[in-house]
């Protein structure tokens, strides 16, 4: 699992991390891709493929040789928040 951290101010950290979901899963902290969409990436020959996930759709989309693939095992892109009392 990747993580990129950042503090901002006084008291707060940011954090972006992925976790594990299939079949339009996607956690309550999930990162906004557009209306009804969320950042996602997906493993596609070998690689992990940047992508969208949409939750009614129940699976993911990588874009791989000018084709949208579907994807029903992929990550989805979450912010973790932690304020600290200074």
């Amino acid at each position: 699992m990747s993580q990129v951290k950042s503090s901002h101010g006084n008291g707060v950290e940011i954090s972006v991390s992925w976790q594990n979901a299939c079949h339009g899963a996607v956690p309550s902290n999930a990162i906004a891709a557009g209306e009804s969409c969320f950042v996602a990436r997906a493993e596609h020959d070998g690689e992990y493929i940047p992508g969208k996930v949409n939750p009614t759709h129940k699976c993911a989309y990588v874009s791989y040789d000018s084709q949208e693939i579907p994807k029903s095992h992929y990550q989805v892109s979450y912010f973790i928040i932690i304020l600290f009392l200074i």
